[in-house]
C-alpha cells in the first residue's frame, strides 16, 4: 500500500490488525469498522480506520468506558443493545486484566481458573491488583466444554477422546486457553500430539473454524453450539466477571449497563443465550 492512499483493502487492513480476513468481513457485517463501498469493493479509509485502531489504546478517563479482556457474546450483545459511548478491546483475559493494571482500559471481562484453588478470577485478580483500586463483579456463568461437528460427535465420547481430531485453540492466555490446557494435563494429553488449528482470536471465530471445515472440535461455548446446530460435550461451568476500576463504576455509561442488566429486557435477552447462568449477577467477588 501506497503511504500517501487513502484506503486500505481488505486483505491489507487483516494484514494491519493481524486478524483473518474474515474477521475484517465480521467487523464489516455488525457496523464496527469504519468502510466504504465502492463499485461493490470494500475500502477503508486510512485516517478513520487507524483512528478507530487508536481509540483502544487510549487511557481511560471519565467520559470514555474502554473494556477489554476476554470475548462474551452476551455482554457484547448487551453493550450493543444499550448504546453506551465505549470502545471495546476483545484481547484475551491475561491481556485485559494487564491494561486495567496499567490504566489503559476501565474494565476488563475475566474468566481466569486457578488450579491451585480451584476458583475463578479472584486469585489472578488479587496478585495483579494488590494496589489499584478496582472491584470485581460477577457476570455469569458459562456452559463451556467440547463443540463438534456430527462426524466428530459419534467418536467422541470424552476430552481423552479428542486425539485423531483436528482441533480449534486460542490464543495463549485467554481464560479459555489456560483452562483447556489445564484439563488436557488432566486427561494426560499431550499438546504436541494433538492436531491444533491456528490460534483464533474470539470464541465466535473459534467455532467458525467448525463450520468452515478447517478443525473438528473446538473448546467452546454452549450457546456457539446450539447457535450454530453443532454438537456439545459440557465439561465445566466457568465463572465469569468483570474487573472494574472503581471510579468508573460511578460513571452514567457504566450504570446504564448495570440499569439494563436488572431490566426486563436483559431477562428475554439471556433466555435466548443457551449455556448461561446470570443468578449471581452483579455480586462483589473481590473489593480491592
Amino acid at each position: 500500500m501506497s503511504e500517501t492512499s487513502q484506503y486500505m483493502t481488505t486483505r491489507e487492513v487483516a494484514a494491519l490488525m493481524r486478524v483473518r480476513e474474515r474477521k475484517i468481513y465480521d467487523l464489516v457485517a455488525k457496523g464496527d469498522i469504519p468502510v466504504t463501498k465502492t463499485t461493490g469493493k470494500l475500502l477503508f479509509p486510512k485516517d478513520a480506520l487507524l483512528a478507530w485502531i487508536d481509540k483502544d489504546s487510549l487511557p481511560a478517563d471519565k467520559t470514555q468506558l474502554t473494556i477489554s479482556g476476554s470475548h462474551d457474546p452476551l455482554f457484547e450483545t448487551v453493550l450493543r443493545q444499550t448504546g453506551i459511548d465505549i470502545a471495546t478491546l476483545w484481547n484475551g483475559s491475561t491481556a485485559g486484566l494487564e491494561r486495567v493494571v496499567k490504566g489503559q482500559a476501565s474494565a476488563s471481562v475475566l474468566h481466569i481458573f486457578c488450579p491451585e484453588e480451584q476458583s475463578w478470577n479472584i486469585d489472578a485478580v488479587k496478585a495483579a491488583c494488590a494496589e489499584k483500586d478496582v472491584v470485581l463483579l460477577h457476570w455469569a456463568n458459562r456452559s463451556r466444554g467440547l463443540v463438534m461437528t456430527t462426524s466428530a460427535a459419534e467418536n467422541v465420547r470424552s476430552l481423552s477422546a479428542i486425539r485423531p481430531w483436528r482441533l480449534s485453540q486460542r490464543h495463549a492466555g485467554t481464560g479459555a486457553q489456560i483452562l483447556f490446557d489445564h484439563l488436557l494435563a488432566e486427561a494426560g494429553l499431550k499438546k504436541d500430539e494433538l492436531d491444533l488449528g491456528v490460534a483464533c482470536h474470539t470464541e465466535l471465530e473459534t467455532v467458525l473454524t467448525l463450520l468452515e471445515g478447517q478443525a473438528d472440535v473446538a473448546f467452546g461455548l454452549e450457546h456457539f453450539a446450539a447457535k450454530y446446530n453443532l454438537a456439545f460435550l459440557p465439561l465445566v461451568s466457568e465463572s465469569v466477571d468483570i474487573l472494574v476500576d472503581r471510579k468508573m463504576v460511578f460513571e452514567p455509561a457504566f450504570q446504564t449497563l448495570l440499569a439494563f442488566c436488572y431490566s426486563d429486557s436483559f431477562t428475554e435477552l439471556v433466555s435466548g443465550f443457551g449455556g448461561y447462568d446470570t443468578t449471581g449477577l452483579g455480586q462483589v467477588r473481590f473489593n480491592a
